[in-house]
């Protein structure tokens, strides 16, 4: 019998991170976003977060249970559709495009159970010119979408 992981697989400073980002978008996207994936929001969950953005990514996660592997996939797919929105938006470049691609290859490749989505972010990130591209998805307003 297999036993259920006992830490988050995707820490909660990495949901927060994307839970920022995702503020900047409309609650239809938001919601779009995680119907794509099949995560539906628990919209009787009251969470403490303030705005109407934040407390609704809050009630999708609020859903999940990230230190499943089959979750923390559906959640790792959400987060890979947001950024190549932001790619395809923006018009990055090729590298940040690659370093994307190498993050979501890296998740589907990986168990999950003994790699967490930030441990292959931190990687990735390494990997990349992480100082180039964090000062353009920094720097990126989602308001306008």
């Amino acid at each position: 019998m297999r036993r259920a992981a006992t830490r988050d697989l995707i820490s909660k400073r990495t949901r927060n991170a994307f839970r920022e980002f995702l503020v900047g978008w409309s609650v239809g996207d938001i919601r779009m976003l995680f119907e794509e994936v099949g995560i539906f929001p628990d919209l009787n969950h009251d969470p403490p977060e303030r705005g109407d953005r934040r407390r609704f990514v809050e009630q999708h996660y609020h859903t999940l249970d990230v230190r499943e592997p089959a979750t923390a996939r559906r959640l790792v797919s959400a987060y890979a559709e947001m950024l190549q929105r932001v790619i395809a938006k923006t018009g990055l470049s090729d590298s940040t495009t690659q370093l994307v691609a190498a993050l979501i290859n890296r998740s589907k490749e990986s168990q999950l159970g003994t790699a967490p989505f930030t441990a292959l972010c931190d990687q990735s990130f390494k990997d990349s010119n992480s100082d180039r591209m964090s000062g353009r998805i920094g720097s990126l307003r989602m308001s306008s979408w």
